[in-house]
């Protein structure tokens, strides 16, 4: 097995949960796929197929036809011409190998297995997303509470962002022991978001740091400091702030204006109402506005 602290491979005797008499190994989802990442349908469908009505265009085939004065191929007149097999597949590549790259490349910006995909709708993480959304209501504010807040944050925010950010970490210690962070995400972005905030030569953020504060009043400064005496060159300096409510939003952005425009780091602040916002549209399917949330967050640092 992977030991995370040791950074390497064990040999070690576990004892495994069991369904019936069945043993279960658990993956960690995020390095898993549905289906292999190279499909040869999906290759045959997508590339060869779009490279084939190209080339019948140029060569201005039986198969084209005039529609509206331009030139048409239809893909399903190309497949029954040239049907797929592993020869025909093995012939084309050997012939055009930026054809099978380019296919490789489209197939890295997946990544590791989708919580859901067209084929398999996981209507789980929907349900999930939209239970969530009704949980902060029932935390009151203040000290008596901010474990079960923390406790709900970590749960929305890997709702929200996986498999943007993986391997959520609850009271990460740091500093030897002498400080500890309420939340560290792993960025695996490949796309998006994130992937823009850890390509960023400014911004870095292999890690995303989180700070929750189940206050009853406005965050000050030393909130904001604390989150930024988080950030170094390894993690990186891209953190959120989560909070309740913003009582005077304009005395909240200019601190975290005030950090931005020193490059001191990037704190973007969630309230009840941006996480509630982005779990009803992750519960609709509706990633875009997920990242448009994020986005028009991040724009206003930079104003």
């Amino acid at each position: 097995m992977w030991d995370m602290d040791r950074s390497n491979w064990v040999s070690r005797e576990v004892m495994l949960p069991h369904i019936k008499k069945d043993a279960v190994l658990l993956v960690p989802k995020y390095i898993v796929r549905r289906r292999l990442s190279i499909d040869s349908q999906e290759f045959y469908n997508k590339q060869i197929t779009d490279f084939l009505i190209e080339e019948n265009i140029r060569a201005n085939s039986s198969l084209v036809q005039t529609i509206k004065g331009q030139p048409k191929v239809f893909k399903k007149d190309v497949r029954e011409a040239q049907p797929k097999s592993k020869s025909f597949i093995a012939e084309t590549v050997l012939a055009h190998p930026e054809l099978l790259r380019l296919y490789k490349d489209i197939a890295k910006t997946h990544g590791a297995m989708a919580v859901f995909d067209e084929e398999h709708p996981t209507p789980t993480l929907t349900t999930v997303c939209a239970n969530l959304a009704t949980f902060f209501e029932q935390i009151e504010p203040g000290r008596k509470d901010a474990e079960k807040y923390h406790h709900l944050v970590v749960g929305a925010l890997t709702a929200l962002f996986y498999p943007s950010l993986i391997q959520p970490h609850k009271e990460w210690e740091v500093n030897d022991g002498r400080k500890r962070i309420d939340i560290v995400f792993t960025n695996a972005a490949n796309t998006g978001f994130f992937a823009h905030r850890r390509n960023d030569q400014k911004v870095n953020a292999n890690a995303v740091i989180v700070e929750c504060k189940n206050y009853t009043e406005d965050l000050s400064n030393p909130e904001f400091d604390q989150l930024l005496g988080r950030f170094d060159d390894n993690r990186g300096k891209f953190g959120i702030i989560t909070c309740r409510t913003i009582a005077d939003p304009k005395t909240l952005m200019r601190r975290c204006r005030d950090a931005s425009s020193r490059s001191q780091g990037y704190i973007i602040a969630l309230t009840d109402e941006d996480l509630i916002a982005m779990l009803s549209a992750k519960a609709a399917l509706d990633e875009a506005r997920v990242e448009a949330i994020l986005h028009r967050k991040y724009r206003e640092l930079l104003a």
